[in-house]
């Protein structure tokens, strides 16, 4: 997250944990900024105020912060439906629908990551360790997201360029443990930051709030490399679905058959990454060329900098929302399922008004 020193006037670095001096009222103060991707930087302008109301006046106020907040509850509420319409899904669970369930809990666990971030700086006063905890847990999420997405790429390549090999290779056990491994790599790494702490005197929250190393620097470098590697994946699917299709279905467009569908969803698999994801790690690479080529961009726009990072950081978090969408809309049988559960929940709400209504006539 984004954070200062309690001093009248703040200035950022947005691109790492380097301490910057800045002039002011022709004197020299030193401000440390924590920057990762796990919150939005919450640019809190009056450290004196500690009071929960005002605290949530300056959130809820602010258009940013407050489309941050809305963004992550739907993150949330979207992504625990979908893992429980593919959970009562009455068929056999594959690696690809296992997948989808834990790339719905790392995206929920992004959206919860930085709900708790605002929740925590409402109600309780300032703490390295709480906010150093909720920045782990949303940069083990944006791992696994990343992971997961890039695992799916390459399953979605077995199953369509080598189908009997993949039919044989791909077994239930083998399956789980591609889900086990992502989470078992996106928690090593995640936790790297606490291991280089580790010995270096002090609390390990304040050492971790405060030290060089970066991990969100890593997150950027293979925001790129998934980018690549399914841009290449779902381009090689692309080109052999188009070369199965008939001519003839290829000359009309027939959006009901489904090749032209495999088509689209490998379109929207592409599209939604580039689209929300690429956007905030080619500006981070822009500010990082700019903090060692032209600090004085950084001071002179600080405040544009920050805002222009919130808003495509909101843009990445809006990704959390149409993941589940998009699955909803492409899988048949999780559409389905999202249609019983949201029709059985209004027989049930039609049921309980009924039933109470009942009750509440007395006959003379």
């Amino acid at each position: 997250m984004l954070s200062s020193t309690q001093t009248s006037y703040v200035q950022y670095d947005v691109t790492d944990h380097s301490t910057i001096v800045l002039p002011e009222n022709d004197t020299e103060k030193n401000a440390t900024c924590n920057s990762s991707l796990s919150t939005i930087g919450m640019r809190d302008r009056h450290p004196a105020i500690r009071t929960t109301a005002e605290k949530a006046a300056i959130i809820f106020t602010d258009p940013i912060e407050a489309l941050t907040v809305i963004v992550c509850v739907l993150g949330i509420i979207a992504n625990v439906a979908s893992i429980i319409a593919v959970v009562k899904m009455r068929q056999k669970m594959t690696t690809h629908l296992k997948l989808i369930i834990s790339l719905c809990l790392s995206d929920a666990l992004i959206s919860l990551g930085n709900f708790s971030f605002y929740f925590t700086y409402i109600i309780f006063h300032e703490h390295d360790c709480i906010n150093t905890l909720v920045r782990l847990t949303s940069d083990i999420a944006i791992f696994a997201t990343l992971l997961n997405l890039l695992v799916m790429a390459l399953d979605h390549y077995g199953a369509i360029i080598k189908p009997l090999r993949y039919r044989q290779k791909m077994t239930f056990i083998k399956g789980n443990c591609a889900v086990l491994m992502v989470w078992v790599v996106s928690l090593f790494i995640g936790l790297t930051e606490v291991v280089f702490a580790i010995g270096q005197g002090g609390s390990i929250c304040t050492v971790i709030a405060e030290g060089n190393y970066n991990i969100e620097v890593a997150i950027i470098l293979f925001i790129f490399i998934v980018l690549v590697a399914i841009c290449l994946l779902y381009g090689r699917i692309y080109s052999r679905i188009r070369k199965a299709m008939p001519r003839r279905e290829r000359a009309r467009h027939h959006t009901d058959s489904g090749s032209v569908k495999a088509l689209m969803t490998t379109g929207l698999f592409v599209g939604t990454f580039i689209l929300f994801w690429t956007p905030f790690a080619f500006y981070n690479v822009f500010m990082y060329i700019k903090n060692k080529t032209d600090l004085t961009y950084i001071f002179r726009n600080i405040d544009k900098v920050t805002e222009i990072l919130d808003i495509l950081y909101v843009i990445l978090l809006l990704n959390a929302v149409f993941d589940p969408i998009i699955y909803a809309i492409r899988l048949p049988k999780v559409k389905q399922r999202f249609k019983a559960f949201f029709t059985s929940s209004k027989r049930s709400s039609r049921t309980s008004r009924t039933d109470k209504n009942s009750t509440n006539f007395q006959p003379l």
